[in-house]
Protein backbone atom coordinates (compact mmCIF):
# COMPACT_ATOMS: atom_id res chain seq x y z
CA UNK A 1 0.00 0.00 0.00
CA UNK A 2 1.35 3.40 -0.98
CA UNK A 3 2.02 5.64 2.04
CA UNK A 4 -0.93 7.83 2.98
CA UNK A 5 -0.63 10.75 5.36
CA UNK A 6 -2.99 11.89 8.12
CA UNK A 7 -5.30 13.66 8.19
CA UNK A 8 -6.48 12.13 4.90
CA UNK A 9 -9.43 13.78 3.18
CA UNK A 10 -11.51 11.25 1.22
CA UNK A 11 -13.91 12.73 -1.32
CA UNK A 12 -16.04 10.43 -3.47
CA UNK A 13 -19.42 10.05 -5.14
CA UNK A 14 -19.48 7.02 -7.45
CA UNK A 15 -19.41 3.41 -6.26
CA UNK A 16 -16.38 2.15 -8.21
CA UNK A 17 -13.68 4.34 -6.70
CA UNK A 18 -15.35 4.19 -3.29
CA UNK A 19 -15.13 0.40 -3.19
CA UNK A 20 -11.45 0.55 -4.10
CA UNK A 21 -10.76 3.18 -1.44
CA UNK A 22 -12.62 1.19 1.20
CA UNK A 23 -10.55 -1.89 0.38
CA UNK A 24 -7.35 0.08 0.84
CA UNK A 25 -8.35 1.87 4.05
CA UNK A 26 -10.06 -0.89 6.05
CA UNK A 27 -6.75 -2.14 7.41
CA UNK A 28 -5.29 1.29 8.14
CA UNK A 29 -6.31 1.75 11.83
CA UNK A 30 -3.74 4.47 12.52
CA UNK A 31 -4.88 6.67 9.65
CA UNK A 32 -7.06 9.67 10.48
CA UNK A 33 -9.69 10.02 7.75
CA UNK A 34 -12.06 12.88 7.02
CA UNK A 35 -14.85 12.17 4.58
CA UNK A 36 -16.90 14.30 2.23
CA UNK A 37 -19.15 11.87 0.39
CA UNK A 38 -22.23 12.05 -1.81
CA UNK A 39 -24.42 9.61 -3.73
CA UNK A 40 -23.68 5.85 -3.65
CA UNK A 41 -20.44 6.46 -1.75
CA UNK A 42 -22.39 7.33 1.41
CA UNK A 43 -24.17 3.98 1.70
CA UNK A 44 -21.01 2.03 0.89
CA UNK A 45 -19.02 3.90 3.51
CA UNK A 46 -21.73 3.37 6.13
CA UNK A 47 -21.61 -0.39 5.58
CA UNK A 48 -17.88 -0.44 6.44
CA UNK A 49 -17.67 2.41 8.95
CA UNK A 50 -21.06 2.74 10.70
CA UNK A 51 -19.97 5.62 12.95
CA UNK A 52 -18.43 7.78 10.26
CA UNK A 53 -19.05 11.52 10.07
CA UNK A 54 -19.68 13.29 6.78
CA UNK A 55 -18.15 16.74 6.53
CA UNK A 56 -18.32 19.61 4.09
CA UNK A 57 -15.60 19.86 1.48
CA UNK A 58 -13.95 22.79 3.22
CA UNK A 59 -14.02 20.97 6.58
CA UNK A 60 -12.52 17.80 5.13
CA UNK A 61 -9.67 19.68 3.44
CA UNK A 62 -8.95 22.16 6.24
CA UNK A 63 -5.55 21.10 7.60
CA UNK A 64 -5.56 17.86 5.57
CA UNK A 65 -2.19 16.38 4.66
CA UNK A 66 -3.51 14.62 1.57
CA UNK A 67 -6.62 14.26 -0.61
CA UNK A 68 -7.82 10.91 -1.98
CA UNK A 69 -10.65 11.37 -4.47
CA UNK A 70 -12.63 9.37 -7.00
CA UNK A 71 -12.94 10.22 -10.69
CA UNK A 72 -16.58 9.50 -11.48
CA UNK A 73 -18.90 11.09 -14.02
CA UNK A 74 -21.99 11.61 -11.88
CA UNK A 75 -20.84 14.55 -9.79
CA UNK A 76 -18.64 17.64 -9.77
CA UNK A 77 -17.74 17.08 -6.11
CA UNK A 78 -14.42 15.33 -6.74
CA UNK A 79 -13.39 17.91 -9.34
CA UNK A 80 -14.09 20.71 -6.89
CA UNK A 81 -12.12 18.86 -4.21
CA UNK A 82 -9.05 18.64 -6.46
CA UNK A 83 -9.37 22.30 -7.38
CA UNK A 84 -9.62 23.30 -3.72
CA UNK A 85 -6.73 21.02 -2.75
CA UNK A 86 -4.56 22.68 -5.38
CA UNK A 87 -5.35 26.14 -4.01
CA UNK A 88 -4.55 24.97 -0.46
CA UNK A 89 -1.33 23.19 -1.41
CA UNK A 90 -2.73 19.79 -0.38
CA UNK A 91 -1.21 16.77 -2.17
CA UNK A 92 -3.94 15.21 -4.32
CA UNK A 93 -4.41 11.59 -5.39
CA UNK A 94 -7.04 10.58 -7.93
CA UNK A 95 -8.47 7.05 -8.05
CA UNK A 96 -9.33 5.62 -11.48
CA UNK A 97 -11.57 2.54 -11.48
CA UNK A 98 -12.43 2.32 -15.20
CA UNK A 99 -10.55 1.82 -18.47
CA UNK A 100 -11.94 4.62 -20.67
CA UNK A 101 -12.26 8.41 -20.93
CA UNK A 102 -9.41 9.08 -18.52
CA UNK A 103 -8.69 12.71 -19.37
CA UNK A 104 -12.38 13.63 -19.56
CA UNK A 105 -12.84 12.48 -15.97
CA UNK A 106 -10.77 15.39 -14.77
CA UNK A 107 -12.53 18.10 -16.83
CA UNK A 108 -15.63 20.05 -15.84
CA UNK A 109 -16.97 22.99 -17.86
CA UNK A 110 -13.78 23.09 -19.90
CA UNK A 111 -11.52 23.23 -16.84
CA UNK A 112 -9.00 20.43 -16.32
CA UNK A 113 -7.79 19.83 -12.78
CA UNK A 114 -5.39 16.90 -12.50
CA UNK A 115 -4.27 15.32 -9.22
CA UNK A 116 -0.61 15.06 -8.25
CA UNK A 117 -0.72 11.25 -8.44
CA UNK A 118 -3.02 8.50 -9.69
CA UNK A 119 -4.01 5.22 -8.02
CA UNK A 120 -5.18 2.30 -10.18
CA UNK A 121 -6.01 -1.31 -9.34
CA UNK A 122 -5.02 -3.36 -12.41
CA UNK A 123 -2.30 -3.42 -15.04
CA UNK A 124 -4.59 -2.41 -17.92
CA UNK A 125 -5.66 0.71 -16.06
CA UNK A 126 -2.04 1.43 -15.21
CA UNK A 127 -0.99 1.23 -18.87
CA UNK A 128 -3.83 3.50 -19.99
CA UNK A 129 -3.15 6.02 -17.21
CA UNK A 130 0.54 6.18 -18.13
CA UNK A 131 -0.41 6.72 -21.77
CA UNK A 132 -2.90 9.49 -21.01
CA UNK A 133 -0.89 11.19 -18.27
CA UNK A 134 2.82 10.64 -18.99
CA UNK A 135 3.83 13.36 -16.52
CA UNK A 136 1.88 12.00 -13.56
CA UNK A 137 3.05 9.23 -11.18
CA UNK A 138 0.75 6.21 -11.53
CA UNK A 139 0.68 3.79 -8.59
CA UNK A 140 -0.64 0.24 -9.08
CA UNK A 141 -2.27 -1.13 -5.91
CA UNK A 142 -3.95 -4.47 -5.18
CA UNK A 143 -7.69 -4.56 -5.81
CA UNK A 144 -8.75 -5.43 -2.27
CA UNK A 145 -12.42 -5.04 -3.18
CA UNK A 146 -12.18 -7.69 -5.90
CA UNK A 147 -10.10 -9.93 -3.66
CA UNK A 148 -12.84 -9.74 -1.03
CA UNK A 149 -15.51 -10.75 -3.53
CA UNK A 150 -13.43 -13.72 -4.65
CA UNK A 151 -12.99 -14.82 -1.04
CA UNK A 152 -16.76 -14.67 -0.53
CA UNK A 153 -17.38 -16.76 -3.65
CA UNK A 154 -14.78 -19.34 -2.64
CA UNK A 155 -16.36 -19.62 0.80
CA UNK A 156 -19.74 -20.61 -0.64
CA UNK A 157 -20.50 -24.31 -0.68
CA UNK A 158 -21.47 -25.70 -4.07
CA UNK A 159 -23.46 -28.74 -5.12
CA UNK A 160 -20.98 -31.23 -6.63
CA UNK A 161 -23.79 -32.64 -8.78
CA UNK A 162 -24.67 -29.30 -10.32
CA UNK A 163 -23.54 -28.84 -13.91
CA UNK A 164 -20.88 -26.09 -14.11
CA UNK A 165 -22.02 -23.03 -15.96
CA UNK A 166 -25.75 -23.50 -15.37
CA UNK A 167 -25.91 -20.14 -13.59
CA UNK A 168 -24.75 -16.77 -14.93
CA UNK A 169 -24.20 -13.58 -12.95
CA UNK A 170 -24.87 -10.55 -15.17
CA UNK A 171 -23.46 -7.35 -13.66
CA UNK A 172 -25.40 -4.29 -14.79
CA UNK A 173 -23.79 -0.95 -15.63
CA UNK A 174 -26.07 2.15 -15.63
CA UNK A 175 -25.46 3.35 -19.20
CA UNK A 176 -28.36 5.77 -19.28
CA UNK A 177 -27.69 7.26 -22.71
CA UNK A 178 -29.27 5.64 -25.79
CA UNK A 179 -27.01 3.93 -28.32
CA UNK A 180 -27.32 4.51 -32.06
CA UNK A 181 -30.86 5.13 -33.32
CA UNK A 182 -32.44 3.16 -30.50
CA UNK A 183 -34.16 5.31 -27.85
CA UNK A 184 -33.63 2.66 -25.18
CA UNK A 185 -30.71 3.22 -22.75
CA UNK A 186 -27.53 1.36 -23.68
CA UNK A 187 -27.71 -0.73 -20.50
CA UNK A 188 -30.91 -2.42 -21.68
CA UNK A 189 -29.80 -2.73 -25.28
CA UNK A 190 -26.77 -4.66 -24.03
CA UNK A 191 -28.96 -6.87 -21.84
CA UNK A 192 -31.29 -7.62 -24.77
CA UNK A 193 -28.29 -8.52 -26.93
CA UNK A 194 -26.94 -10.85 -24.24
CA UNK A 195 -30.25 -12.64 -23.62
CA UNK A 196 -30.84 -13.15 -27.33
CA UNK A 197 -27.43 -14.81 -27.74
CA UNK A 198 -26.81 -16.52 -24.41
CA UNK A 199 -27.49 -19.88 -26.05
CA UNK A 200 -24.30 -19.50 -28.06
CA UNK A 201 -22.31 -19.93 -24.84
CA UNK A 202 -23.16 -23.63 -24.79
CA UNK A 203 -24.36 -23.66 -21.17
CA UNK A 204 -27.38 -25.89 -21.63
CA UNK A 205 -31.02 -25.43 -22.59
CA UNK A 206 -31.99 -22.61 -20.21
CA UNK A 207 -29.26 -21.36 -17.88
CA UNK A 208 -30.41 -19.18 -15.04
CA UNK A 209 -29.31 -15.55 -15.33
CA UNK A 210 -29.07 -13.51 -12.16
CA UNK A 211 -29.06 -9.73 -12.62
CA UNK A 212 -26.84 -7.76 -10.23
CA UNK A 213 -27.80 -4.11 -10.00
CA UNK A 214 -25.29 -1.30 -9.87
CA UNK A 215 -24.98 0.46 -6.47
CA UNK A 216 -25.97 3.77 -8.08
CA UNK A 217 -29.31 2.42 -9.32
CA UNK A 218 -32.31 3.80 -7.38
CA UNK A 219 -34.21 1.19 -5.32
CA UNK A 220 -37.27 1.18 -7.57
CA UNK A 221 -35.34 -0.17 -10.57
CA UNK A 222 -32.87 -2.44 -8.82
CA UNK A 223 -32.69 -6.05 -9.92
CA UNK A 224 -30.85 -7.37 -6.86
CA UNK A 225 -31.63 -11.05 -6.43
CA UNK A 226 -33.81 -11.23 -9.56
CA UNK A 227 -33.34 -14.21 -11.81
CA UNK A 228 -34.64 -15.14 -15.25
CA UNK A 229 -34.05 -17.83 -17.79
CA UNK A 230 -33.31 -16.99 -21.39
CA UNK A 231 -36.68 -18.47 -22.39
CA UNK A 232 -38.62 -15.91 -20.37
CA UNK A 233 -40.12 -12.79 -21.85
CA UNK A 234 -38.46 -9.38 -21.82
CA UNK A 235 -41.03 -7.88 -19.45
CA UNK A 236 -39.37 -9.80 -16.60
CA UNK A 237 -36.69 -7.14 -16.37
CA UNK A 238 -38.49 -4.01 -17.64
Amino acid sequence: MSDLSSPLAVVAHDAGATNLILGWLKNQPNLTVRTCLQGPAMALWSSSFPNWKNESLSEALDGAAMLLSGSGWASGLEHEARRMARSLGVFSIGVIDHWINYRERFIRNGEEVLPDELFVADEDAQAEAVRCFPNLPVVLLPNRYLEGLIDQINALSSDPNERPGSHILYVLEPIRQPWGNNEEPGEFQALDFFLERVGALGLGHAPEVRLRSHPSDPPEIRFMGESLSRTQSDDRYV
